[in-house]
């Protein structure tokens, strides 16, 4: 049967700065509640503090908000659209269940932060902003169905595949932390990974990359053994721990600067 959503809730404060807890800072009145439709637009462009910890059918920050949401706890929301305005974690975990769209808008998430897509259903990344960035938060795929990215991603933490299918889509997504796979699957579609990180990054991939490229101003270890499809290093060290791995692609090294060292036992097959 077809499930009748909530009458959605208009942010409706116009200047200065609220509280979501505030009833008077909605239309219709009253304080958001478990599995509410919220937009914020322009009928009201004050920042908000979301002082709440009810999960949200859906959010949505749409043209017209000049805003920022603040979180001031954990939030987890079902369907996630920015377009304008911004949304600062503040030190905060955002959970993703459905879909998100991004087209613009400004995400802010610190170090330690972490940003988890553990849907139950299949999900989507998708929008006209490229790249898709989530600021420093770790990037979190934990659905029992699957996610895919219909845009380039930048990881500005670590990326980790810890339940469910990732598909990758045929995009170049850059990371600067560490790359964990521990359960599920990775799905390349085509896809380029740029470890692009500023201190030493690690990669555990369980499956296959198509394009892998190092352009690092410190050191990428791969502590796994996949196959790497085409290698290009462009910048920094690559550190091979035991195992084979496997490039049946082209090796491409750039840079006079670059180096492969190797911490163990290992064979790079071509």
């Amino acid at each position: 049967y077809a499930r009748t959503l909530p009458t959605p809730k208009y942010w409706t404060k116009a200047g200065g700065a609220g509280n979501a807890s505030d009833g008077n800072n909605w239309d219709p009145t009253g304080v958001p509640q478990d599995g509410d439709v919220i937009i914020f637009s322009s009928s009201g462009t004050a920042n908000c503090t979301w002082d709440l910890t009810s999960p949200l059918e859906s959010l949505s920050i749409n043209t017209g908000y000049s805003g920022t949401i603040t979180l001031g706890n954990a939030l987890t929301v079902g369907d996630f659209t920015l377009t304008a305005g911004g949304i600062n974690l503040n030190g905060n975990n955002l959970t993703v269940r459905k879909s998100h769209i991004r087209n613009g808008g400004t995400f802010t998430a610190g170090a330690g932060t972490t940003v988890e897509f553990g849907g139950s259903t299949a999900q989507t990344i998708s929008g006209s902003a490229n790249p898709i960035q989530f600021g420093s938060a770790h990037f979190v795929v934990n659905n029992s169905s699957s996610v895919t990215l219909q845009q380039a991603l930048y990881f500005g933490g670590n990326m980790q595949i810890s339940a469910g299918t990732l598909y990758a889509g045929a995009y170049e997504h850059r990371i600067l932390g560490n790359w964990t796979h521990t359960a599920g699957s990775f799905v390349s579609q085509g896809s380029t990974i740029a470890f692009e990180g500023t201190t030493a990054q690690t990669v555990n991939e369980l499956n296959s990359f198509s394009h892998f490229k190092v352009n690092s101003s410190s050191s990428v270890a791969i502590t796994s053994a996949p196959v790497l499809g085409t290698f290009t290093l462009a910048q920094g060290t690559v550190t091979l721990n035991n195992g084979d791995f496997a490039i049946p692609g082209s090796f491409v090294s750039t840079s006079a600067f670059s180096r492969i060292e190797g911490a163990g036992g290992y064979r790079v097959i071509y």
